[in-house]
Order: structure tokens, then C-alpha cells, then sequence
């Protein structure tokens, strides 16, 4: 692994494993992460890579660790949170969704965050409405739209109701015009969860 002086080099280092994933990725970010312990971002890219390797107890303690360091690292409690509403931790869902949910309403979070509490809810309706709401406000993370228009699907099929509920116009004015992102799955998971954090953080 090529010498890294400073933390800027040890995200950048961490985000370019994350694109070219391969079996010893996870040992080089170890390696990273033991020179900056303490960086939210790092531990964020760490339970990313855990998640994409489907260790998803370990991307939780991650992902945990990643929003105790940087409490307003809000990307990063959003994904802890959808991880762990799949895996059925209600417990960690109680604890970091409220700080979502209360964000402004302007900030598309807000309405993912709502979209996870109607799920768990069995209120399907008024989480496609949530994600949609989402969808039309999240103008930085291209590929995160992409997932949550895809459980949207999921959604509408279980309510037997694709095609009311399915807005092709939110499609096409938020994703299918935008700047092309690639269909590789790593691609997807850095563009979606880390292109905020490089516009806004670094």
C-alpha cells in the first residue's frame, strides 16, 4: 500500500478501495482506519465495505461508531438505520431514526428517515409518498435516489399497486437526466452514500 501522510490521503485512499472492491479490501482499510481511528468518514467507508460483503452485524457496529464520532454525520445514521430495519433491530431503529425524522423538511433525509418509520409501520402508501418526497428534494446522491426509487417498487407490488404509485415524471426529472452513474454495484455504493460527504466534508 502506497505511504499515506495525512487524513485527506487516508479517505481518499479508503473511497478508491471501495470502488475497485476486492478479497483483501477489508484488511486495507484496517489498515487505514488504524491510523485515523477516530475519523467518522473512514469508519463510514468501513461499514460501507462491510455491508457491500454482506457482514452486516460488523457494518452495523461500524456504521454505529462512524455516527457516535460525528453525530451530525446524518448519511451515515440514515444507512445505519435502513441496515438495520432490514435486519430487524427495532431497537437501533427507536434510538437514531427520531434524529432524522426531525430534520427540516427541505432536507430529503427527512423524508427517508419517515419512509423507514411508515415500512415498519406497514403504512406503505404513506412511505412511497415519503420517498418519492425524498427523491424530488436529493439533488447530490444519484444512485442513493436509485435505491429508494427500487423500494419503491418493492413497495407498490406488495400493495398491489404499481403503476399508481410509481412516478415515472420523479424518475426521469431527478435520475434519468442527470449525469450517468454506472450500474457497478461498488460505484453505486460510494456514489450514494459518500458524494455529499466529498462536496461538503473534505
Amino acid at each position: 500500500m502506497e505511504l499515506i501522510k495525512t487524513l485527506t490521503q487516508a479517505r481518499e485512499r479508503a473511497l478508491a478501495l471501495l470502488q475497485t472492491s476486492t478479497a483483501q479490501t477489508l484488511e486495507q482499510l484496517q489498515i487505514i482506519i488504524s491510523l485515523y481511528p477516530d475519523d467518522a468518514i473512514l469508519q463510514f467507508l468501513y461499514a460501507s465495505e462491510l455491508a457491500q460483503q454482506e457482514q452486516y452485524i460488523e457494518a452495523l457496529s461500524a456504521f454505529e461508531k462512524s455516527v457516535t464520532l460525528d453525530k451530525s454525520f446524518y448519511i451515515a445514521r440514515f444507512q445505519l438505520c435502513l441496515l438495520a430495519a432490514t435486519l430487524d433491530h427495532p431497537k437501533l431503529v427507536e434510538q437514531h431514526l427520531p434524529s432524522l425524522m426531525s430534520l427540516n423538511t427541505e432536507h430529503y433525509l427527512h423524508h427517508f428517515a419517515h419512509a423507514i418509520f411508515f415500512i415498519l409501520q406497514q403504512e406503505e402508501h404513506q412511505a412511497i409518498t415519503h420517498i418519492q418526497q425524498g427523491i424530488k428534494l436529493n439533488h447530490e446522491n444519484l444512485a442513493l435516489n436509485i435505491d429508494m426509487q427500487n423500494l419503491i417498487q418493492t413497495l407498490a407490488v406488495e400493495v398491489n399497486n404499481d403503476n399508481e404509485m410509481i412516478s415515472d415524471e420523479v424518475v426521469k426529472s431527478e435520475i434519468v437526466n442527470k449525469k450517468t452513474v454506472t450500474e457497478d454495484k461498488q460505484n453505486d455504493i460510494a456514489n450514494s452514500m459518500l458524494l455529499d460527504i466529498y462536496k461538503k466534508r473534505k
